[in-house]
């Protein structure tokens, strides 16, 4: 069995794989524990707008507060995926209200909704696959 190698990914790579998915993970905190719901976003120049989706909790977001955003996808063997994460300040925006044209995701609701957008300047993913030699057995010394 060959061993798995996880590789850095460039931020042309983070934002490159985003652009391939529109629902991760968010991070943040309630009452100084961490929380991770469900979050619809696209990508947009250098921020992620998200639309998020928590259910019962009505105060799902504070703006101004420290939230991640944490996208994956791996093939059913788990053995080759890519992880992306964008860590940022959420900012309430109304740029999907009317005044600019609306990105192609039809979980926004009409007029917005609840939406934050989170600046791409912290990025970070890596990349999990096998690695292209085998694994070598250590011999035993010559006697």
């Amino acid at each position: 069995m060959n061993d798995l190698s996880v590789t850095e990914l460039s931020r042309t790579e983070c934002l490159a794989l985003l652009a391939t998915s529109d629902l991760g993970q968010l991070a943040l905190t309630r009452r100084a524990l961490p929380k991770v719901v469900p979050a619809h976003y696209v990508v947009r120049d250098d921020h992620v707008v998200v639309h998020i989706s928590t259910g019962l909790d009505t105060t799902p977001w504070a703006d101004g507060e420290i939230v991640a955003l944490h996208v994956f996808a791996f093939s059913d063997d788990q053995r080759h995926g890519w992880s992306v994460s964008v860590t940022g300040i959420a900012r309430g925006t109304p740029a999907l209200d009317g005044s600019e044209p609306r990105p192609h995701a039809p979980w926004i609701a009409h007029g917005g909704g609840d939406l934050i957008a989170i600046s791409t300047d912290l990025l970070s993913g890596e990349r999990l696959a096998p690695t292209d030699e085998p694994k070598r057995e250590q011999s035993a010394p010559d006697a």
